[in-house]
């Protein structure tokens, strides 16, 4: 890796992690006052919505956020790119309210059918309908974002997002004591407040707003072979805490969550802002004859930095829950953990060795592996968790 190329890709880098890092930081410094606040059962509840949120945002995105970036550096003109960014965007809103309607009025009956069974259950899902309408179209904006190599406004962008949803859930649990509903209302609160300015941005950008079925269909050949693959990652990596619920019940649920928020740590500080710079930046070096050593160095770094975070933060995690919760309910997260660790460095490993296949744009390697992997776990989830329980 060249100096020049090391210093960019640092740089970019460090800045879309501290924005990354507000964005997710949230989840860690608001784990003590969910905890003083909320049962275990409750947060186990939390937890099954945000799978749940992150698989309707595969079907409303269809990964047309990735495919702008990949689209963006494809096209030669200004204009064509104004054109990608718009097209991407005006997708995405579209996709977004629809799904988001039809969960809001179709919360009750969805109540009944998988026995949601929890306080103001249908206004939970009501609020959680909105927050999806309103949050998924902020994606496609922060890939715009990378696409012109915006850190520093990705970075401001994400931090007073940070700082509003904590003020807001601070005040919605320890005042108004509304309990899980208020997680939900900041949700959709924020979701709605976010979703205006970073509409005008886009189409003050993009100088009104443009839709091309032409510019749709070329980025749906990137991204409609990753949409595969990012719904069996999302078998592997979420499902499970579906699967633990009829097994183990809302409090292993619960457990299992807190876990995976304490080792997902090193993924938003590490593995994501990595990920961040990296996409775009291989992108705009795909022609290098030299991209194959950049890649091996940028791998060698990871690798070294997950090293050190399993021992520090695994080797640590029973004295760090006794300090973020006294509530004995919630240390029984401590041994996955390292468990956890492990399973996140070898994906972040995953991310940087695929990348000749985004360049190549040949994705369709991605859903193979995602197939396979899927399978594997689930069927060992379903099979292990009653003899093994989390450990699985």
């Amino acid at each position: 890796m060249a100096l020049k190329d090391f210093k960019v890709l640092s740089k970019d880098t460090l800045i879309y992690g501290i924005g990354n890092a507000a964005d997710r930081m949230i989840q860690i410094v608001l784990l003590p006052l969910f905890a003083a606040y909320l049962s275990i059962d409750k947060y186990g509840i939390r937890s099954l919505t945000i799978p749940a949120y992150e698989f309707l945002k595969i079907i409303i995105l269809l990964c047309i956020d990735q495919a702008v970036i990949a689209d963006y550096f494809k096209v030669k003109t200004e204009a064509e790119q104004r054109n990608v960014i718009s097209t991407g965007f005006t997708f995405s809103v579209v996709t977004s309210i629809a799904v988001g309607v039809l969960g809001y009025f179709f919360a009750g009956p969805f109540v009944k059918a998988i026995k949601f069974v929890a306080p103001e259950s249908v206004l939970i899902l009501k609020f959680f309908s909105i927050f999806t309408a309103f949050s998924c179209p902020s994606f496609v904006f922060l890939s715009f974002l990378r696409c012109e190599r915006k850190p520093w406004a990705y970075m401001f962008f994400t931090i007073i997002k940070a700082i509003v949803k904590v003020g807001l859930i601070v005040f919605f649990l320890a005042f108004l004591k509304k309990d899980l509903l208020g997680i939900y209302v900041v949700d959709a609160i924020l979701a709605v407040l976010t979703f205006f300015p970073v509409s005008v941005w886009i189409y003050v950008y993009s100088k009104g707003i443009k839709f091309s079925f032409r510019s749709l269909k070329s980025m749906f050949l990137y991204s409609l072979p990753l949409v595969p693959n990012m719904a069996f990652y999302w078998m592997r990596t979420m499902l499970d805490r579906w699967i633990i619920l009829p097994m183990l019940g809302k409090g292993a649920v619960g457990v299992f969550g807190f876990a995976i928020t304490i080792s997902s740590v090193v993924s938003f500080l590490l593995l994501a802002t990595v990920n961040l710079a990296w996409t775009p930046y291989a992108f705009s070096i795909k022609d290098k004859p030299d991209l194959h050593r950049i890649t091996s160095r940028l791998l060698t770094y990871v690798l070294f930095l997950v090293g050190w975070a399993l021992i520090v933060l695994g080797g640590g995690a029973n004295e760090l829950l006794h300090v973020i919760t006294k509530k004995p309910e919630y240390w029984s997260a401590a041994p996955l953990v390292p468990i956890l660790l492990v399973a996140m460095g070898f994906m972040g490993v995953f991310n940087i060795v695929g990348t000749p296949c985004q360049i190549a744009r040949k994705t369709i390697y991605f859903t193979i592996t995602s197939i396979v992997g899927a399978i594997i776990v689930v069927a060992m989830n379903i099979f292990l968790i009653p003899l093994m329980g989390l450990y699985a």
